[in-house]
This record gives C-alpha cells, sequence and structure tokens, in this order.
C-alpha cells in the first residue's frame, strides 16, 4: 500500500475519547478515507466516508464495535459502494463469526483487499461464517453479474454466474452455473471431506477433493480468471474434466479443446491467430500434443506443451516450430 497523504488527530483521557484522521493512496486502486471515531475502552463508534477510483464509499450507518470476550463484535453496518450496498457485521478473537448481505456491490471494491483483481460484474447475495467450538460453519449464496476480469491486452467477456456453497465443518461443497446471453456454458461443482480444524484455507488446499467441470464458451473468459497475464487467450474453448486429489497437488482427467483461438502477448507482442490445440489432462498436467496457428505476414506455427496446475498456479512449458512466424514485435 502506498500512502501519499495521512493526516489525524485525536483526544483521548484515560482511553475515552474521540479520533479523526483521513488518508489518501493506493492499494490496487487508489482510494480516499475521511473517518472519525467515539472511542472508550470497551466500544468505538465509527463515521466515515471517502471514494476508490472515484467511487463513492459510505457508511449508511454508524460502524458500531463492542468488546465481547476475547474480542470485539461489530453490529451489522450498511455501506454504499458505487450504486451497490453491503451490510457487514460479525466477531473477531477465538469465536469468529462473519455476516455479509451484498445488493449489486461492484466487485471493484475487491482491489482494495487484493491488489490487481481487476474483476469487473455486481454481487448480490449473502455470505455467512462462523466457528463455534472450534468447527468452521458457512454458506454462501451469491449471484454475480457481468463477471469479467481485465488482462494485459483486452477484458475478458462478460458472463452470468450463480454460485452456492456450504461448509458444515466435517465438509464443504459448491456448485457454479455460468451463462452469457441466456446460453448456459458451464457448470462446476466441487466437494472437499473429510476437512480438520486447521485454518480453513490451509484445510480446503489439502483436503481431499472431488470435482467436475464442463464448459463450452469463450477461453478468455476463463483464462483471465487464472490471473496469467504472460499470456492472453481468446476464442472458442470446450473444456470437461474431472478433479481428484488436492487442490494443491490436483488429479486431472479429461480433455480440452480450441479451434479459431487468438493468442496474444503483451510482453513480446506476439499474436497467433486461428489457433489450434487437443490436450489431455493427466494427473496435474494438460498435455498439449499439438499446437498449431498463423501469425502476421503469412508465418505459421506448430508444436507442443504442458502446464501444470500443481501449487495453486498454472506453470507453462511450450515449444513451437516456427515457419517465416513473427514472434517479436518489440
Amino acid at each position: 500500500m502506498t500512502l501519499a497523504r495521512l493526516t489525524a488527530s485525536g483526544r483521548l483521557i484515560n482511553g475515552s475519547g474521540q479520533v479523526r484522521a483521513s488518508a489518501a493512496g493506493r492499494r490496487g486502486s487508489a482510494f480516499e478515507l475521511v473517518t472519525q471515531a467515539e472511542v472508550s475502552p470497551d466500544r468505538i463508534v465509527a463515521r466515515g466516508s471517502g471514494s476508490v477510483e472515484g467511487q463513492p464509499l459510505q457508511l449508511l450507518s454508524p460502524a458500531q464495535i463492542q468488546r465481547e470476550g476475547d474480542g470485539w463484535r461489530i453490529a451489522p453496518t450498511a455501506v454504499r459502494f458505487a450504486g451497490g450496498k453491503a451490510t457487514v457485521g460479525g466477531r473477531t478473537g477465538s469465536i469468529p463469526e462473519l455476516t455479509a448481505t451484498l445488493e449489486a456491490m461492484p466487485l471493484g471494491v475487491l482491489n482494495i483487499f487484493r491488489p490487481r483483481m481487476d474483476l469487473g460484474g455486481t454481487a448480490t447475495g449473502r455470505i455467512a461464517y462462523a466457528r463455534p467450538d472450534g468447527i468452521p460453519q458457512g454458506r454462501v449464496d451469491l449471484r454475480v453479474r457481468g463477471l469479467s476480469r481485465a488482462g494485459l491486452v483486452l477484458s475478458s467477456r462478460p458472463i452470468d454466474v450463480g454460485i452456492a456453497a456450504a461448509l458444515d465443518g466435517r465438509q464443504a461443497a459448491i456448485r457454479a452455473v455460468a451463462v452469457s446471453d441466456g446460453r448456459t456454458l458451464g457448470r462446476a461443482q466441487a466437494r472437499f471431506a473429510p476437512l480438520g480444524r486447521g485454518p480453513i484455507i490451509d484445510e480446503l488446499r489439502n483436503a481431499p477433493l472431488f470435482a467436475q467441470l464442463r464448459y463450452a464458451g469463450p477461453a478468455d473468459t476463463l483464462w483471465r480468471l487464472t490471473d496469467t497475464d504472460i499470456l492472453d487467450v481468446s476464442g472458442p474453448v470446450a473444456i470437461g474434466v474431472d478433479i481428484g486429489g488436492r487442490l494443491v497437488a490436483p488429479q486431472i482427467r479429461g480433455s480440452m479443446k480450441t479451434t479459431g483461438a487468438r493468442i496474444e502477448s503483451a510482453v513480446t507482442g506476439m499474436v497467433i491467430t486461428d489457433f489450434a490445440t487437443n490436450g489431455n489432462f493427466t494427473g496435474s498436467r494438460l498435455d498439449l500434443k499439438q499446437l498449431s496457428g498463423r501469425t502476421p505476414g503469412g508465418g505459421s506455427i506448430t508444436g507442443s506443451g504442458t502446464v501444470d496446475f500443481s501449487g495453486g498456479a498454472p506453470a507453462l512449458d511450450l515449444s513451437f516450430q516456427a515457419k517465416s512466424a513473427r514472434l517479436l514485435a518489440r
């Protein structure tokens, strides 16, 4: 995070009083915030407003934070951002809780928490999470309209996505459906079981997994969600996979096929059109046995390669044979 401006003033006597602060800077997106808080040893009441990338951000009601046991209880607080609204509450400490209700909330607000996500679209629905007696429980019901992500070259084609997920301490499950122009592009489902009692993200990454994905639609929609910007892929793709193992070491079975696709690199300036490939998933790798395409000026390429999905991020190893191909334009 980069701060361009920070000012603060306050007057406290025996831990009680008032604090004012304003800040401006950048964390993925440019932001400006102004807050005023009434503080006591066991209670904080905060008011505030600001902007993110020029879009207004405002607390519609004061945030009331009360000490509770070894943590703090945050009463449901309404926030408005860029025409959307979220009501968020919960608890910190050894028994954490989170509830959030979203009404057309722009996904661009996520850049504050994870810079350069660059997601477009709006989310409506409810998120709930709690950990009573150390056993995680939760539910997600979301509808995302116009989901897209900006790459270095282009932005992906927007799609609508419905997501339903449940966590009951012993297992977690999720289902998703992607739709564009009234046509179902893809469906996905996953189950993680059994889960232990460790941090929930670590448990999901390491739990036994069964998942399925069926997708037939624009490649850019899926590719840009992988957060791989060195290459940009667009055009039609068909994918059918079953996944076992664990997220950190997936065992994938299935196939992928593209015809008439386009590959661009903002790093090298490379452009490949009429790109076609057939690939099979084996273990954590996608084996691309045959690649072919055309480059500007009448050149062509053929080749093969792999994409390894172990470790949580795709790693590319591609080999090309070029014939009068223009692969560098920098």
